[in-house]
């Protein structure tokens, strides 16, 4: 096993992240640079201007140029959720340790990030499939639950439903909540 010898930078970091509002400063930071390089990088990416993306996310177009602004807004779920069906992509919020937001945020580049569409997604079929596996039918995306062994699983008492005939599953169906998928 490879060790790594921490330099006095990486020590100091690592002692400061053991305050927990050093963590939640470090966080707010993250979140603060990284949601706006995104959201900017996916709209040139889809050669959007501001004025369209807002128009899409039926939102005023400054809302949009201070949200491509690092710091200049405070994201809450519904904003980044219609930002999201905007650009036609979907969502992960979820708790992991900080060594995975540091190893995202090394490898991110705002010039290389891309995130595929809905209409180009090939994984998009087998997924809806496994979101029915268990109950023959597809619920709305309100009552999705993360499955340990599917990537979604509807809840059996949904009253809006597809009928399909699921293909074969197996017989483990534990589940639970661990990341919510938008």
């Amino acid at each position: 096993m490879e060790q790594h010898l921490l330099n006095s930078e990486e020590s100091q970091f690592i002692e400061k992240l053991e305050d927990r509002k050093y963590r939640e400063a470090y966080i707010r930071a993250s979140i603060n640079v990284n949601l706006p390089s995104q959201i900017r990088a996916l709209r040139l990416r889809q050669e959007m201007t501001q004025k369209s993306l807002a128009n899409e996310a039926r939102m005023r177009q400054p809302r949009i140029s201070a949200m491509e602004k690092p710091g200049a807004t405070k994201f809450n779920i519904e904003t980044l959720v219609r930002v999201a069906a905007a650009f036609r992509v979907g969502l992960i919020v979820k708790f992991v340790p900080l060594s995975e937001v540091l190893a995202w945020e090394n490898g991110f580049s705002q010039d290389s990030f891309n995130v595929v569409t809905f209409e180009q997604d090939r994984g998009l079929l087998p997924a809806a499939a496994a979101a029915f596996v268990n109950t023959g039918r597809f619920s709305s995306p309100s009552t999705w639950i993360v499955s340990t062994l599917r990537p979604m699983q509807a809840l059996p008492e949904v009253s809006h439903e597809i009928a399909m005939t699921p293909p074969p599953s197996d017989t483990a169906t534990t589940s639970t909540i661990g990341e919510f998928l938008f």
